[in-house]
């Protein structure tokens, strides 16, 4: 994330100075869910949505900045907070289950996105104060689909004994001990796409829905990749937030029936064949501000303007001519 910020606070200069623009800026409010390694359903893996259990559903927070470049496109700058989490105990599959492990993590974003207006339309009504008319109201519908491209930061946690732990420093599957595993980065790349819908109401107000996905470059949203290791290579508490097939209570207070330790070193854990993903479906409200011109060059556009006025052909400091 921190290679390409700078980058994205680049792309946002630049639209603040771009030639001719509308611009609105919203506050979402929605909820979040994710998709990896634990938790799911009755198979393995389904993928996409497959794999959503609507109980893990968590809340998504952002602020968003909006430029119109044209009438189908537009750039979006966002920072958003979200929170995900997920228990192999809310899984109906065998393996997960019996594997007991869960996560949470909040997730601090920041994109941007290209948006393509595919459908709009307008429609009119009235506005009313009590029983009377008050004019009429004009409402801009348009349905949109976006990609982009920012970076998170997370940071998995599970809980033991009532407290909850940061999982990463603690490498739960050997990642600082043993050889060719490196401690992962919490800080991630991701490419966010979906679809959105909004209402422009008498121009200003903006209401809207997005629903998006992200494709993260990590396989560490849930601290859960690759093979379990030799308990004695790990902290004591490394240990046992690495392997909880002993435990006959889940997170969610539910006895397992099993007690026999199943899993060894070397077994499978995750899959580092696919990376993690997370939605967001947030409800956005937010200003239009009315369209205007500026200039890429910080306002030298006005003054070579080639619009011709009343004293058009004035050279600096010059006099107008007047004749006699």
């Amino acid at each position: 994330m921190r290679k390409f910020l700078p980058a994205i606070l680049l792309a946002f200069c630049y639209l603040t100075v771009s030639a001719q623009k509308q611009v609105d800026y919203s506050f979402s409010l929605g909820v979040s869910n994710y998709l990896g390694e634990i938790g799911g359903k009755e198979k393995a893996r389904q993928g996409f949505i497959g794999d959503l259990k609507i109980k893990s559903t968590r809340y998504e927070v952002g602020g968003h900045v909006r430029f119109r470049m044209s009438p189908v496109f537009g750039m979006s700058m966002n920072l958003m907070y979200g929170r995900i989490t997920n228990a192999d105990s809310n899984s109906t599959n065998f393996g997960r289950r019996y594997r007991n492990l869960h996560f949470r993590t909040g997730i601090t974003e920041v994109s941007t996105q290209g948006e393509f207006t595919f459908f709009k339309f307008k429609r009119y009504g009235h506005s009313y104060l009590l029983t009377k008319t008050r004019g009429r109201t004009r409402i801009d519908v348009s349905f949109y689909t976006f990609l982009g491209v920012g970076g998170i930061y997370f940071n998995p946690k599970a809980q033991l004994n009532n407290i909850w732990y940061a999982l990463q420093p603690l490498g739960t599957e050997g990642q600082g001990v043993v050889d060719g595993r490196d401690k992962y980065s919490r800080f991630a790349m991701i490419i966010p796409m979906g679809l959105g819908y909004y209402s422009t109401i008498n121009r200003n107000l903006r209401i809207g829905v997005e629903l998006g996905l992200r494709k993260t470059f990590t396989d560490y949203l849930d601290d859960i990749s690759t093979t379990y290791v030799d308990p004695s290579l790990l902290s004591s508490t490394a240990a046992e937030l690495a392997n909880r097939t002993a435990e006959r209570i889940a997170i969610d207070g539910t006895d397992d029936p099993l007690t026999e330790t199943y899993y060894e070193p070397g077994d499978k854990r995750g899959d580092p064949k696919h990376n993690d993903s997370y939605f967001f479906g947030v409800l956005k409200v937010g200003y239009a501000m009315p369209a205007r011109r500026s200039s890429s060059s910080f306002g030298l556009g006005k003054m070579f303007s080639t619009k011709k006025g009343r004293h058009s052909n004035h050279r600096f400091g010059s006099r107008p001519k007047y004749r006699r």
